[in-house]
């Protein structure tokens, strides 16, 4: 994807427009909107296409993907019935769930946990990182369905309504995942001897 760019007076522009207005700027071919919405939603997309993955290459490749089709199709979005964010979390949640159909994804080699002096004890980093990891292998072992609705509500913290519309399930369709899911979760951490006790 070719880099974006933009002028300080492009961005005081761009800030201050509602979705609408963007997504028309972005189908006139305006690159300040288009490098606005990349830059605020760049990070977010790519944090849920790595948790869905497990595969920072699949993660990135998932991202320029669905800018490309933002490019491409910048009418898809009707701004009357969701947000830029919604719009893109739909379609980057079915570029993951593309790359993943028929496959099992491990947790990347690659991946390399927080660093073990971010913390004053090195032990206790550790211990973090390796939880981090376990939590992580245990989100990539859930079915997409239940991995999706984890990543959203849990991890990036949106409403159950946001990942119902973005989904494109019920409310309660969402809520029975996510209890499934955590329990899920749960028992495999139980396994791994990182959970806490019930008592």
């Amino acid at each position: 994807m070719p880099v974006l760019t933009w002028t300080s007076r492009q961005s005081q522009a761009v800030t201050s427009l509602d979705d609408p207005a963007l997504l028309d700027r972005v189908q006139h071919g305006d690159e300040a909107a288009l490098t606005y919405i990349y830059r605020r939603l760049e990070r977010p997309l790519y944090r849920f296409a790595f948790a869905m993955t497990g595969s920072p290459a699949m993660a990135e490749e998932a991202v320029q993907e669905t800018f490309l089709r933002l490019i491409r199709q910048p009418g898809g979005l009707d701004p009357t019935k969701g947000s830029i964010e919604g719009y893109l979390y739909g379609i980057v949640r079915n570029v993951t769930r593309q790359a993943l159909r028929g496959q099992f994804v491990a947790l990347d080699e690659e991946y390399d946990p927080p660093a073990a002096g971010e913390l004053d004890d090195p032990a206790v980093s550790l211990d973090r990182a390796q939880a981090n990891q376990l939590l992580s292998a245990a989100i990539l072992a859930l079915p997409a369905h239940y991995r999706e609705v984890v990543v959203l509500c849990d991890l990036e913290e949106w409403s159950y309504e946001a990942a119902a519309a973005t989904v494109g399930c019920p409310l309660g369709t969402v809520r029975s995942r996510l209890n499934r899911a955590r329990g899920m979760l749960r028992d495999r951490l139980k396994e791994a001897g990182c959970a806490k006790s019930d008592g």
